[in-house]
């Protein structure tokens, strides 16, 4: 399949059991095991690549705040979360999903158009937010998704998320 420079495709599988030699070559498919790697290292070098250490410091507290910490036995309170009381319409990695949302924000508050977020805490903050949704609750039923919005009302301290 022909594509052009600007695509990128991304597999995430559970297994590879059902893979040939080929695919796995072709596709250069690596597996990495969630224990080794999850989704923290893949978020802090997104923010490392942000030229501004008082921006990179802002989405460090946002990731805190939102996301919380990965250890190799706990995925941080909102994947736990989310893990324990929601399901997916379909399954996909936690990289998967942080990548999805590194993406959308991307999209959202960087480039001349968006000059004016960065310098505006509360709007970057809802930006944060509403890509964490979009990616990481993005998968979820609609009486999933209530739960999830009504956790992240739970944590919103600086009154970010709009009145319903």
């Amino acid at each position: 399949i022909p594509m052009t420079d600007n695509v990128k495709i991304m597999f995430e599988v559970e297994t590879l059991v059902n893979a040939s030699p080929a695919t796995v070559s072709r596709a250069g498919i690596i597996y990495v095991s969630d224990t080794d790697l999850d989704w923290e290292p893949v978020l802090k070098a997104w923010v490392l690549k942000r030229a501004d250490p008082g921006y990179q410091a802002l989405l460090e507290t946002f990731i805190d705040r939102w996301i919380g910490k990965c250890t190799r036995v706990d995925p941080g309170p909102c994947f736990e979360f989310l893990q324990r009381n929601t399901a997916e319409v379909m399954r996909e990695g936690r990289v998967g999903r942080i990548s999805s949302f590194t993406q959308l924000f991307e999209g959202l508050t960087e480039g001349q158009e968006t000059s004016f977020i960065v310098n505006n805490e509360k709007a970057l903050e809802r930006i944060f937010v509403y890509c964490l949704c979009w990616s990481v609750g993005a998968l979820l039923e609609a009486d999933d998704r209530s739960k999830f919005d009504r956790w992240l009302r739970d944590r919103d301290k600086s009154e970010v998320l709009p009145q319903v």
